[in-house]
């Protein structure tokens, strides 16, 4: 009887779990579709997303109610410059946490998600094999953008577009072991490309401008093999722009939302570089029109033990590289065979009062050359000593054009208004340290500089301050940072920049 009973009761479980089993899969196939339905059109809200900056930078069939990793499991591996660059565990690790950092700031954004790529950059002749074992520099940019959702009877839709111009490209980047310009750091795309103060190169203070009486090309590799010293220093040069801040606050008063050159916050312990303008500028006005926006180009290097990878160079040797160019410059006239004479001795003349304005700053600033070499903006232009020296037949003096009052004056009146000490109103030079970023660990990191640029609407604009706005089937007024649903927004409000500090070093 028992030998029976067993059997039937396992059947009739059997039969009963088998049952449960579809009624169960039943259930959850019905809440799947309900699930996904109402994903399309319920969450006004998106999440971050990955964009391989290696394929078409297409993200579908992803959809913005996704929750994705920060990177691939498969860590990442850059294409550039036909070389393959894998991130070590180190790296990646590094990667993450600032992409968490810069995520926390707005996990979850409005009508939109964010996406992120990495963009690097090797030098096109260096071996693979010096690639793979960090034999360089390494330096990548972290490209922050986003994709907005699109609508359907005034609904957001879950599912992303598939074309690409979808997404607002690079509105910051975070630029690893790179600074722009000098240094290889990426700028952003397109309309919000940044084009505030940058490292650039300074090629004449850096490589001869005559091989013989051929004159090099202004950059290049060509004119790279003739370097004006046989140390090979790399001079540049950074143009900071806090007056223009000042000058706008002269021009529109205290009541028309000019920001201050500082930020106000952590962000001014760093290296702040800066550059403000507006749509008003020079009396242009039109009231309410939806383009009245201030500009401002920011740009934050953090370095590790708070140096950069350059050192300041003196006005005394900034004098005598001046004087070495004209020099140059004033015996390639001399070698001219096939030049008329009177051509020949205007160039002469005009060199010879360079040298002797050189000459004049050496004595002027007798007490102060040892300094760091900060010319004033005014006469920035005048950097390359060679140009801009002109003589005034009527008055019989030597005289040099201001940028700011838009005048000539004589070279004897400006020369104690020619260098200044703040790096933040004027050119300041220096050489590139090459020891700075040698001998670099796994996964190490000296500097982050991180750079973005603010579109700020003016406080009488009829807009000012608020979030976006839908219009038929698509989201308005997506690139402001007085918008509270913006991600520029929170980022200059919430900005860790002390977490991000502890991510340099090893």
């Amino acid at each position: 009887m028992i030998k029976q009973v067993i059997p039937k009761a396992y059947q009739l479980h059997k039969i009963y779990n088998t049952i449960m089993k579809k009624i169960k899969l039943f259930f959850v196939v019905i809440c799947a579709l309900v699930g996904n339905a109402n994903s399309q059109t319920v969450s006004e809200y998106g999440n971050w997303f990955f964009i391989d900056g290696n394929s078409s930078r297409e993200i579908t069939p992803k959809k913005h109610s996704q929750i994705m990793p920060v990177l691939p499991s498969t860590g990442y591996t850059f294409s550039t410059n036909s070389h393959k660059i894998k991130f070590s565990q180190k790296e990646k690790n590094k990667c993450i946490k600032i992409i968490d950092l810069f995520k926390t700031i707005n996990p979850k954004p409005k009508y939109l998600s964010m996406t992120y790529d990495f963009v690097g950059t090797t030098p096109a002749k260096l071996p693979q094999a010096a690639i793979d074992k960090r034999d360089y520099r390494f330096n990548y940019c972290i490209g922050l953008a986003s994709q907005f959702m699109h609508f359907d009877e005034g609904k957001p839709v879950d599912m992303f577009r598939a074309l690409t111009f979808g997404i607002e490209w690079d509105f910051a980047t975070i630029n690893i072991n790179a600074i722009p310009d000098f240094l290889g750091g990426h700028r952003g795309y397109f309309d919000n490309r940044f084009e505030g103060p940058l490292f650039t190169a300074e090629n004449d203070f850096s490589y001869k401008k005559f091989n013989g009486d051929r004159s090099l090309p202004t950059g290049g590799e060509e004119r790279e093999k003739f370097p004006r010293y046989p140390s090979n220093d790399l001079v540049v040069s950074i143009t900071n722009q806090a007056a223009s801040f000042e000058s706008a606050k002269k021009e529109f008063g205290d009541n028309f939302g000019v920001p201050n050159f500082l930020f106000g916050n952590d962000a001014d312990k760093h290296f702040v570089y800066r550059k403000f303008y507006s749509s008003r500028s020079g009396g242009w006005k039109k009231e309410n029109d939806k383009y009245n926006r201030h500009e401002v180009q920011n740009m934050v290097i953090l370095s590790h033990n708070n140096q950069l990878p350059f050192k300041p160079i003196t006005i005394e040797r900034f004098l005598q590289m001046a004087d070495d160019i004209v020099d140059e410059i004033i015996e390639n006239y001399k070698n001219k065979k096939d030049l008329r004479a009177d051509i020949k001795q205007e160039n002469l003349d005009k060199n010879a009062r360079t040298k002797s304005f050189i000459q004049n700053l050496r004595e002027k600033y007798i007490n102060r050359l040892q300094e760091h070499a900060i010319i004033a903006e005014s006469y920035d232009h005048l950097s390359d000593m060679y140009s801009g020296i002109s003589f005034n037949s009527r008055t019989k003096q030597d005289e040099i054009w201001n940028s700011k009052t838009d005048k000539r004056e004589p070279v004897l009146e400006m020369l104690s208004n020619f260098f200044i000490t703040d790096t933040k109103y004027g050119k300041a030079f220096y050489t590139y340290d090459k020891e700075y970023y040698k001998n670099m660990a796994d996964g190490e990191i000296r500097t982050i500089a991180v750079v973005w640029k603010d579109y700020i609407r003016v406080p009488d604009h009829r807009d000012y301050g608020k979030g976006f706005q839908l219009e038929e089937d698509k989201v308005k007024q997506n690139r402001f940072s007085d918008n509270p649903d913006h991600y520029l927004y929170h980022f200059n409000k919430k900005m860790d920049w002390e977490k991000l500090e502890t991510l340099l070093g090893k």
